[in-house]
């Protein structure tokens, strides 16, 4: 008996961890035309974080944002990725999904990003899936490598929920 609820502890860990990473329902693999929106992090962090100006912060936050735009364009093959300049440009009405990013932080005592995905379709302005706040670490040496590592995790997650069929 002991070994029969042995074997069912280890068999139902397993699908747990066999399962698909994917948290939505919705089969995206369609949407081919996909626009990015803006990882939005406060540059009101500067200080807290050691830069020496909101300026020199602010330049590190579009740099990564651009950062982050090239790895979905890496991460979705067979995708036309688009993405926001700036914080204000939410154009999305030429593609056929926009993913927008809300209840953005980046925590500046554990470098974690913060943020909460949606699902857009542009054509109607409705959501069509979403992901609730999580957090995204990755690098271990400066606040950039933090952010950037935080990002690829991103990019990971937006491939895993894009660019996967639903299983």
């Amino acid at each position: 008996m002991k070994r029969l609820l042995v074997i069912l502890a280890l068999l139902s860990c397993t699908a747990v961890y066999a399962g698909p990473k994917k948290e939505t329902s919705v089969d995206m693999t369609t949407m081919k035309d996909v626009f990015i929106g803006w990882v939005d992090i406060s540059p009101d962090d500067w200080k807290a974080l050691g830069y020496e100006s909101e300026q020199a912060w602010s330049n590190v936050i579009v740099s990564n944002n651009q950062y982050f735009q090239d790895k979905c364009r890496k991460n979705l093959p067979g995708f036309q990725i688009s993405g926001a300049k700036s914080k204000s440009e939410e154009n999305a009405s030429n593609q056929s999904l926009y993913v927008k990013f809300s209840e953005v932080k980046f925590d500046t005592g554990s470098y974690r990003l913060y943020l909460s995905i949606h699902f857009i379709d542009p054509k109607s302005g409705s959501e069509i899936a979403s992901i609730p706040k999580q957090s995204f670490r990755g690098g271990h040496f400066s606040v950039n490598s933090c952010m950037q590592g935080a990002l690829d995790k991103l990019a990971d997650k937006l491939q895993d929920e894009i660019g996967k069929a639903k299983k």
